[in-house]
């Protein structure tokens, strides 16, 4: 049977449709999320809350180590309620981290599955039935990942323009972006100076252990580590005998540190005192809480009662024998 123009001109169409969806298609996430201006502004908006609560999370932990320091080293002299709050403090802020590094992760998975979900629902009217799959790079790394080789027409562009007109995933992106992290800082207190001379001057107590216990701070620290660390499996397993003796480890840990901070302040105060008669510093005291949660009040003399720590022999002589 003889076929007309007409009829070829439509079998040659059909043969072109029929290659066109048998020719494969893909696209890789880093294209989509690198062409989606949606990806790009949800990035953009929420970098500075995951930058905010970074740096929250680093200054918190600062804070609670200095806490801790000058805590244990100021045991036998800073004021009573200052131990208490001290460890109730560093429990609830610990307490925080945690809340705050679960936010984080259930914030990030959401924009992840939200973009995802994005994806499939473009892929559809993008792909006009092809066969479309993710092309998985080869090579390279997590920071640079290899280039995709992947066989057919990369649709990346196209599905992110599909993704940018989403509806669903703009109301999800504008709910998770108004969501807040916890804030990790701890509440301010302030506390009564440890006097030495007196209590308006006042000089770091962690501040001052860091420059001059510090070998003896770190003795401690490695002699309760190594208490600690035979026991950890048998704790994990539930063993109360090898918890009490990590118990007991800590206990020894704390009279130990107490104590270097007992002879640090005493030596600290004769320094006060000739600091006093030759230098006309006075009423100096003594802050074991951190200025970042409220200190001890009065001014901070830290600094020049650490260069006069450098050079009093006598100071020198005390503090070498921690």
């Amino acid at each position: 049977m003889r076929r007309t123009p007409f009829a070829l001109a439509a079998l040659f169409a059909l043969i072109g449709l029929s290659a066109l969806a048998a020719e494969p298609a893909w696209y890789t996430n880093n294209g989509v999320a690198a062409a989606s201006a949606r990806f790009a502004a949800a990035a953009q908006a929420s970098a500075p809350r995951y930058d905010q609560a970074q740096k929250d999370l680093e200054a918190a932990s600062a804070t609670l180590q200095e806490l801790e320091l000058g805590a244990l080293l100021g045991a036998s002299a800073a004021e009573a309620e200052f131990g208490p709050w001290a460890r109730d403090t560093r429990k609830r802020t610990n307490a925080l981290f945690l809340a705050l590094e679960r936010d984080v992760e259930k914030a990030t998975e959401a924009y992840s599955a939200a973009f995802e979900a994005a994806v499939a629902r473009a892929l559809p009217p993008v792909a006009k039935g092809r066969t479309v799959t993710e092309c998985r790079p080869r090579g390279g790394s997590m920071m640079m990942p290899g280039k995709p080789n992947c066989p057919g027409e990369d649709l990346s562009k196209a599905i992110a323009a599909q993704v940018d007109k989403d509806p669903v995933l703009e109301a999800a992106v504008k709910e998770l972006s108004a969501q807040l992290f916890p804030d990790v800082r701890p509440k301010p207190r302030t506390f009564a100076p440890i006097p030495l001379t007196g209590g308006t001057n006042i000089v770091s107590l962690p501040r001052l252990g860091k420059v001059f216990a510090k070998e003896a701070v770190a003795r401690h620290q490695a002699a309760l580590l190594a208490a600690i660390e035979p026991l950890e499996t048998r704790i994990a397993d539930g063993d109360a005998a090898a918890l009490e003796a990590a118990k007991k480890a800590r206990q020894d840990y704390e009279a130990a540190m107490a104590q270097t901070g007992a002879a640090l302040i005493e030596a600290t105060k004769g320094l006060a005192e000739r600091a006093e008669k030759t230098g006309g510093i006075t009423q100096i005291g003594l802050c074991a809480n951190p200025a970042a949660l409220g200190g001890c009040g009065g001014e901070d003399i830290s600094a020049m009662i650490i260069a006069l720590g450098k050079e009093d022999k006598k100071f020198q002589k005390a503090v070498g024998a921690l």
